[in-house]
């Protein structure tokens, strides 16, 4: 059975979100790398992060969780151990593909499978820059899982241009890079997330970026020490929040300490171009590497149709799932584009938000790399398929919410993949 959507008669008040699932893969992953102890304050407790908890864990990292505060006895760059078992990434692409990088490096062999979902998601382009550096690395079909031998040269470093965005690949290789024997640089033909360069310039290590190209410095035979981090909150949460807000006729909520790297802004972007009722207030910030945030308040609004493309659809990647079902209640027309790696996703999300919100009702137009969708629309409920998709879940809860009727929604414990406490907030 699956879930039935209840009807919300007011949304108001305060709201912490989680913290951000981006940020806290990659504090883990560094922290590990470290050496001493890390503390990592808010740090996201979801299935994805359990995944790489319990992988650094199986590669002989002490990490002690104590409700949203994760404590690493980081073990150097030279101190993990060989597995003694294979290292389960489960659902998780970010462990998957992060892993991959600092495992290349490694004395000793060692398998990720992944789960069935994982198992179509696209390795090919770093495996093959991997292997570029010296990796023996290999995988089914360009897919999990993936297998990596033991290295016994130190990787060379790489000079790459990626053809598409991707901070799951970039971050990748510069943890290999971390290993490398000189500098590796990587260009960018669009900015993606900045994560984990910031963590890296927060631990000291030598990485830059100039028009585009991030260049780091490899470290063989050296280290770095452990620090304090302070996750914000997850913008990719708290959109949820604000889309729930936005399309409710009665509402206004605040949401506090939440993420404002403007990599990862462009969901409040397109909301402020569709004539949302939104404002945003940053925090002061003492420390230039510390991650941006700040409070933003989000009340009921009338829309406009947007064309969303570009950069700015990669700033909002992981939000255009909410700005389709916003689109289906503006008025006139939204076009989104330069989308194609959502069809590589936990599920095509591009095909599944057409068929799905489709079956509710909406007017959505599939295309090659995105959506037109024609607003607005009154949904209708009825059964809706998530595909164990957590992100789709999550839009078609908020579907079900201003739809008339009853909406019930599949498969919806996949929300505990990103966002667990999402039935409850």
């Amino acid at each position: 059975m699956g879930y039935v959507v209840p009807k919300i008669r007011k949304i108001f008040g305060e709201w912490r979100p989680p913290g951000d699932k981006s940020i806290s893969h990659r504090a883990l992953m560094l922290s590990a790398l470290a050496t001493g102890e890390s503390c990592i304050r808010h740090c996201l407790r979801a299935g994805d992060i359990h995944s790489t908890l319990e992988a650094l864990r199986g590669l002989g990292v002490s990490i002690q969780v104590d409700g949203e505060t994760a404590v690493v006895r980081g073990v150097g760059l030279q101190g993990l151990k060989n597995p003694s078992h294979i290292i389960d990434v489960g659902n998780s692409g970010t462990t998957l593909r992060l892993l991959s990088g600092r495992l290349s490096a490694q004395g000793f062999s060692s398998v990720l499978p992944g789960d069935t979902s994982l198992r179509n998601r696209p390795m090919g382009p770093l495996i093959r820059v991997l292997k570029q550096m010296g990796a023996q690395i290999k995988a089914v079909n360009e897919c999990a899982p993936i297998s990596i031998r033991a290295c016994v040269h130190p990787l060379s470093a790489v000079k790459v241009e990626f053809p598409f965005p991707s901070a799951q690949f970039k971050s990748a290789l510069l943890l290999a890079g971390l290993y490398g024997d000189g500098v590796t640089e990587i260009k960018e033909m669009v900015n993606t997330r900045d994560h984990t360069e910031r963590l890296l310039k927060l631990f000291g290590v030598p990485v830059s970026r100039e028009e585009g190209r991030i260049r780091l410095e490899g470290m063989r035979g050296g280290n770095f020490p452990a620090r304090s981090i302070e996750v914000p909150g997850d913008i990719s949460a708290a959109a949820f929040m604000m889309t729930a807000a936005l399309l409710h006729s009665d509402a206004s909520i605040n949401i506090q300490a939440v993420g404002l790297n403007t990599t990862r802004t462009g969901f409040l972007d397109i909301i402020q171009m569709m004539g949302a009722q939104v404002a945003v207030d940053p925090m002061l910030q003492t420390d230039p590497w510390q991650e941006p945030r700040g409070d933003v308040s989000v009340g009921s609004s009338r829309l406009q149709g947007v064309r969303v493309s570009g950069e700015l659809t990669i700033r909002a990647i992981d939000e255009i799932p909410l700005v389709v079902l916003l689109a289906t209640q503006a008025v006139g027309q939204t076009l989104v584009s330069d989308a194609a790696v959502l069809r590589y996703k936990e599920s095509d999300r591009l095909r599944v938000l057409a068929r799905e919100l489709g079956q509710m009702g909406a007017s959505i137009q599939e295309t090659v790399d995105g959506l037109v969708i024609e607003g607005p629309t009154r949904l209708k409920g009825g059964m809706v398929r998530s595909y164990h998709d957590h992100r789709i879940a999550m839009t078609l809860v908020l579907a079900g919410m201003i739809s008339d009727g009853e909406t019930e929604v599949d498969e919806i414990d996949s929300v505990a993949i990103s966002f667990p406490g999402f039935l409850e907030a």
